[in-house]
């Protein structure tokens, strides 16, 4: 057992100023004290907190009794010491994936992200919200919004401009006509029209309705 009535520190800041080993002498746990980082599973950790592993990475929250785990992420402007309040349409939490590529390197942005955005300049009273899907197509690194669930509850496929108000609603991008679809369904998009943006449906046979 060992008994800390202080800070653990080391005598200089470096990018592996402290590590804990296993009983074989291999790192598991490093603190770099230079950029303010922790690597589970590295020496080398890139960001804040980093997982590596040769067999799974997950992160588990596990609860018991009557609360869930999760995952809660959190934005203030400002600094720590004089937080200010979120401004509209500013990203305040995004869950992102990453692929390692041929060129030897994780990207330095995300290939498919969520982003949690606030709707509004926040307030104690007013605190609205949308949440943003962006993906990377095939063949690309350019990643575009593809879905928003507005904080009116209404949803947007390929635009940013998802209705506002009234009904919960669904507002669709104009663009072709689909190539194709899977067996036993059928899909809704659509296409300019003489300037105008209208809905057509399909179905898996090739069948085009309006």
């Amino acid at each position: 057992i060992i008994t800390v009535g202080g800070d653990i520190r080391p005598s200089s800041d470096s990018t592996t100023a402290l590590n804990i080993a296993n009983a074989a002498g291999t790192d598991f746990v490093t603190f770099d004290t230079t950029n303010s980082r922790v690597g589970f599973g590295t020496t080398a950790p890139d960001l804040s907190f980093v997982v590596a592993s040769n067999v799974f990475a997950i992160i588990s929250p596990t609860s018991y009794g009557t609360n869930a785990g999760g995952f809660i992420g959190r934005r203030a402007n400002g600094t720590q010491a004089l937080p200010t309040a979120v401004g509209a349409n500013e990203i305040v939490m995004s869950l992102g994936g990453r692929g390692y590529h041929s060129d030897g390197a994780f990207p330095s942005a995300n290939n498919a992200v969520i982003f949690f955005v606030a709707a509004e300049a926040f307030t104690s009273t007013a605190q609205g919200m949308y949440i943003r899907f962006d993906t990377t197509p095939a063949g690309s690194t350019t990643r575009p919004e593809r879905m928003r669930i507005t904080d009116a509850g209404n949803l947007g496929l390929g635009t940013t401009s998802a209705p506002t108000g009234g009904a919960p609603c669904i507002a669709f991008a104009q663009g072709t006509d689909p190539t194709g679809i899977g067996a036993n369904t059928a899909g809704v998009y659509a296409k300019d029209v003489a300037g105008t943006a209208e809905l057509f449906g399909f179905d898996e046979a090739g069948n085009v309705t309006q």
